[in-house]
């Protein structure tokens, strides 16, 4: 058996892309994601994908996007690594073990929501799993639970997005204001310095957001002395046959318990002038567990593990047993990609 892992080549593209129209064929929008992903790794920082051959044939893939990570006061190079999946007769020949391994040789790798198989190499090669994204939801009267009802039992989506989204240009809640702007805030720091952060640039905005037009909507946070305070990034989604106003992004000082309290309140206010039915936000940190949940906001759905081969500080197990070890929203890696497929419409 002829098995090899090797970069992705341009010769690769459409064979590449019908993989993955077979490998994800539950997804309506395989294509369509395959075509952006490919185009990941056509930009000067980007990394070349990981492709499993076995005899000229694709039978695995790892998607991997750079990113660089704060964490100890250090700020490192790493990627994220998704849609890692091999061929099913292929699964005990020993090329999931290489493509996994090879990224692990090579980089600093963070993954998020992991298969059952997946997770199992994962441990194999001593990655540590550490932590959860939770996701919280908010639902704006009983009647959205119908909506999801019939999603759930019928297959059946009731409910499309009304026309263009209706986002004003600045909300004021007591003591802090937020503006509507073009792109992230540029802050070159880590917001959190005592937790393992994803850096937010120019660069990840552009790559991250930029690429789908009119679809993100980013506000800054300002207090009464124009001092900025934090951001969000929101857009508009079909999740569980219900219209959800998704927080895909966020930054704010470690427990600024007065910001999540703005940025709850303004996106519920935004979800009722959008017409939606739900505000969904993803955590993993314990502090900000709590005060969701104090927001009105219920733990929905399947945690999103995340593992990685960083070097931790001693005591990490504790740290992550607390849920304080790292920030992750669902603009990481590829966790919000398949909630729902307005994301991937023109």
């Amino acid at each position: 058996m002829n098995l090899s892992v090797i970069e992705s080549t341009p010769a690769l593209k459409e064979s590449f892309i019908q993989f993955n129209k077979e490998l994800y064929n539950e997804r309506q929008t395989a294509a369509i994601q395959a075509g952006y992903k490919w185009t990941l790794q056509e930009r000067p920082e980007s990394i070349r994908h990981l492709i499993a051959l076995s005899h000229d044939e694709i039978i695995g893939q790892i998607i991997l996007y750079p990113v660089r990570c704060f964490y100890q006061s250090k700020i490192n190079n790493c990627v994220f690594a998704y849609d890692y999946i091999v061929r099913p007769d292929y699964l005990n020949t020993g090329v999931g073990v290489k493509l996994l391994s090879k990224t692990i040789k090579s980089h600093i790798h963070f993954g998020i929501g992991v298969s059952d198989i997946s997770k199992k190499l994962h441990l194999i090669l001593k990655e540590k799993s550490i932590g959860d994204i939770y996701k919280f939801l908010f639902i704006k009267n009983a009647f959205s639970y119908v909506y999801a009802g019939v999603n759930t039992y019928l297959k059946i989506t009731l409910r499309k997005l009304p026309g263009r989204g209706k986002f004003d240009d600045s909300i004021h809640i007591e003591k802090l204001q937020a503006v509507k702007k073009n792109g992230l805030p540029q802050v070159v720091t880590a917001w959190n310095q005592d937790v393992i952060e994803f850096e937010r640039s120019g660069q990840f905005d552009d790559l991250r957001f930029g690429s789908f037009a009119n679809k993100y909507i980013h506000y800054h946070i300002y207090d009464s002395k124009k001092n900025l305070q934090g951001y969000f990034v929101l857009r508009r989604e079909i999740w569980r046959g219900m219209r959800v106003l998704m927080v895909s992004d966020y930054r704010m000082a470690a427990k600024n318990e007065e910001v999540v309290d703005f940025i709850c309140t303004a996106s519920k206010i935004l979800m009722k002038k959008n017409k939606m039915d739900a505000v969904l936000f993803g955590s993993s940190l314990q502090w900000l567990d709590k005060k969701l949940i104090q927001n009105h906001f219920k733990k929905v759905g399947l945690p999103s593990e995340i593992f990685t081969n960083l070097m931790l500080e001693e005591g990490w197990e504790k740290r992550v047993r607390d849920r304080n070890i790292i920030m992750a929203t669902p603009a990481d890696s590829d966790f919000e990609f398949n909630l729902g497929n307005e994301l991937w419409k023109n």
